[in-house]
C-alpha cells in the first residue's frame, strides 16, 4: 500500500512517494522511494499509482487486455488480488517515473 496525501501539489507537478510492502517486488521494494507523473499518459506495462476503492491507493503494473484495464502485483499471491478498473485516467493518480535508490547509479528511470 501507500500512504498518499491529496491536495498537496498541482495536479501536474510530480511528486515523491514512498512504497510499503512487498507486493511489487523485485521490482520495487519495501521502503524505496518513487517519483510520480500525474501528467503521464498510462501505457501497456507502465508502473501506476492508482485509487483503488476499498483497496486504497496502490502501486501496480497497468496491463491492457483489449477493453480492459487490470493493475496487478508483481508478487501473485492471495494478498495481491488483480484488479479490474475503468479503462479511462479517472483511477490512475499518475505513472511512475524514476525509483530513488540510495546512490545515484542505482536510480531506474522508467517510460
Amino acid at each position: 500500500s501507500i500512504d498518499i496525501e491529496t491536495g498537496t501539489c498541482t495536479e501536474a507537478e510530480p511528486f515523491a512517494l514512498q512504497v510499503k510492502g512487498e507486493s511489487m517486488a523485485p521490482e520495487f521494494s519495501d521502503g524505496c522511494i518513487v517519483i510520480v507523473d500525474p501528467s503521464a499518459p498510462p501505457t501497456q506495462g507502465a508502473f501506476v499509482i492508482a485509487d483503488c476503492g476499498e483497496h486504497g491507493y496502490l502501486l501496480r503494473q497497468l496491463n491492457i487486455e483489449g477493453d480492459g484495464w487490470n493493475l496487478t502485483a508483481t508478487q501473485q499471491n492471495h494478498s495481491s488480488p488483480e484488479i479490474k478498473i475503468a479503462p479511462d485516467k479517472g483511477a490512475i493518480l499518475g505513472v511512475v517515473i524514476q525509483q530513488t535508490g540510495a546512490r545515484r547509479s542505482s536510480n531506474k528511470y522508467y517510460r
